[in-house]
């Protein structure tokens, strides 16, 4: 039994005629296929262990210090009765229909291939470089993404799939370089892939986008706590400009102006405030629009909370040179394209905003400076405030005082006053609390 045809034949026929023969020679084969080499020896668990010896024979399978195992001396039995290598185990994998591979070889192969794929994005700036250099120093562990979905692509698949992925992310920092600009998922997903399928709201590309974007550009701890994961993904890419449909982000508006958009007029927010009524527009609205003021706007007002928002209005609603939006907390990229179309309309206007007088408050005005460009100033966000309304105030929890003590050393956060006294004091003041009493005429 020395030549590879007397071997096969002697294979089968034990595989055929001897009762858990097959799951003995699976387990050899994994053995060996395991590192790529043929084993010296092989355990087994002792169920197999009758099998064994009927091909074996006892010299070669042992019962070992563990009552439920035995082992096949594989090494001496091969150089003993065949006296050669390299000739049992290809039989065996043939005889159980499958390829005798070399497992430690073929992850080899992936982590190069892997490798090959990233390292040339390491130096780029943005998701493509940090993701690269994350998933390079896992690589080195046998860890990260890409090489757990690697067990499940074929080696000439994993350059694709790793450079299709990188594209997105590259798609991503196009996305934020323009922060009014917005795209369906769909949309992105053709422009990456070719296909609308690839990329899904909550299917494996989406989550994995998602979470990349939370690792290296984190929401806000106080928006961030007030969400379910689902949500928080969601919101990460919609603040990014990826959204499902742009019709669902929205931003509530009060004045008298028309847009105009591809030569039609659009006069809602006239007619609505005709009503004291706000309007709600979409981003799809947006999208490539101008804004026509019916009179010269001398202030725009963003506003964080709703309720203010309201009592605004109520209060503002015959000034035909305001202009009020609701920022509902942090500014979605449709607050941000409508206060920039304002301030291209009306260049002399004044832009304000009002919220909070908390450190979550005054992070709304830093983002909403940053993203829009535009000079606005903090209103009813100042020390003089803080004083007057102190007797509403509610206490800071501890971690929202080491918050705040430690936000104050940013010196560029505005309302750095404020933040001063917030601290000082141990107080938050809600916005409603100012405009309601702005409202009874104690101004």
């Amino acid at each position: 039994m020395t030549s590879p045809s007397d071997i096969s034949t002697a294979i089968r026929r034990w595989l055929k005629e001897t009762p858990g023969a097959g799951d003995a020679a699976d387990i050899i084969l994994r053995k060996a296929e395991s590192k790529g080499i043929v084993p010296a020896q092989i355990t087994c668990p002792v169920a197999q262990h009758a099998a064994l010896v009927t091909f074996f024979s006892d010299t070669y399978v042992r019962r070992g210090t563990d009552p439920s195992k035995c082992k096949l001396l594989f090494f001496r039995w091969e150089t003993e009765v065949l006296g050669a290598e390299a000739i049992f185990l290809p039989a065996l994998a043939g005889a159980r229909g499958r390829k005798l591979r070399n497992r430690q070889q073929e992850k080899q192969d992936r982590a190069e291939r892997i490798k090959g794929e990233l390292t040339p994005y390491v130096p780029e700036n943005g998701l493509p470089g940090l993701v690269a250099k994350r998933e390079l120093k896992l690589l080195d562990q046998r860890k990260g993404r890409f090489w757990h979905r690697s067990e499940k692509w074929q080696l000439d698949q994993i350059g694709p799939q790793i450079r299709r992925y990188i594209s997105l992310l590259q798609f991503v920092e196009d996305l934020r370089c323009e922060p009014t600009r917005m795209e369906r998922v769909v949309h992105a997903s053709r422009h990456v892939a070719g296909d609308t399928h690839w990329f899904r709201p909550g299917n494996q590309v989406w989550r994995d986008l998602a979470d990349d974007e939370l690792q290296f550009n984190p929401l806000p701890q106080e928006l961030s706590e007030s969400l379910t994961d689902k949500e928080r993904a969601a919101r990460a890419l919609c603040l990014v400009g990826l959204v499902e449909n742009l019709t669902s982000v929205t931003v509530l508006a009060f004045g008298r102006f028309a847009l105009l958009r591809q030569g039609t007029r659009w006069n809602w927010a006239t007619e609505a405030a005709s009503q004291h009524l706000p309007v709600w527009l979409s981003a799809q609205h947006l999208l490539n629009a101008r804004v026509r003021p019916q009179t010269c706007v001398q202030c725009v007002i963003s506003v964080e909370n709703e309720t203010s928002f309201l009592d605004m209005i109520e209060l503002h609603h015959d000034d035909a040179e305001m202009i009020l939006v609701y920022t509902e907390g942090h500014a979605n990229r449709a607050v941000v394209a409508l206060l920039r179309l304002l301030a291209q309309a009306s260049p002399d206007a004044t832009f304000r905003h009002q919220g909070d007088l908390d450190l979550f408050g005054v992070r709304i005005l830093a983002s909403l400076i940053e993203r829009t460009g535009l000079d606005i100033e903090p209103m009813y966000m100042d020390v003089e405030t803080h004083e007057r309304f102190e007797q509403c105030a509610i206490p800071l929890s501890d971690a929202e005082q080491e918050d705040i003590e430690l936000a104050i050393s940013d010196h560029g956060l505005p309302c750095y006053e404020l933040l001063r006294r917030i601290t000082e004091t141990s107080l938050r003041i809600e916005q409603e609390t100012i405009t309601a009493d702005v409202l009874r005429g104690n101004t």
